[in-house]
């Protein structure tokens, strides 16, 4: 994923929860500092919503696991951005097709995604699914739930 990072980039800022690991592993393997970004800001100590290295004037590269909408990512930018960073790319491991990458470039932020769902192998078929998230038949007894196929009265 290091290769995503543009060449350009002065700062990674991971998102919460996802992007932080991604965030700690990408900084130790490009040598860049990083940030962590809360979704809210936090409600006791720092009451920070951005903690690390310094990011005001630095260009900004947004880290997260999986881009859906590109909402929680554009929400990320725009707060970076009022907070003085520059922000104009984001990466990700799994992109989604639900608009994402079309969102965020409407508002000057293009999306890198290491894969997206195309890449991924095709769905076993649904009756296996089915039946490995099917609810398995249960019952009260004595006040605890037990599996249907193993009570014995």
């Amino acid at each position: 994923m290091a290769e995503l990072v543009p060449t350009d980039a002065q700062l990674l800022a991971g998102i919460e929860l996802g992007g932080v690991p991604l965030v700690v592993a990408l900084s130790a393997a490009t040598g860049l500092p990083a940030v962590f970004l809360r979704r809210q800001p936090k409600g006791y100590g720092s009451r920070r919503q951005i903690e690390g290295a310094a990011h005001v004037g630095r260009r900004t590269v947004l880290v997260d696991d999986v881009v859906r909408s590109g909402g929680q990512l554009l929400k990320m930018a725009r707060t970076l951005r009022i907070a003085g960073a520059q922000v104009t790319d984001a990466l990700c491991i799994l992109e989604r097709p639900l608009g994402g990458r079309m969102l965020l470039a409407e508002h000057r932020v293009t999306l890198h995604s290491l894969l997206t769902e195309a890449d991924l192998p095709p769905s076993r078929k649904r009756s296996h699914h089915h039946r490995l998230l099917a609810p398995e038949p249960h019952r009260r007894t004595h006040g605890c739930l037990v599996h249907t196929n193993d009570y014995r009265p």
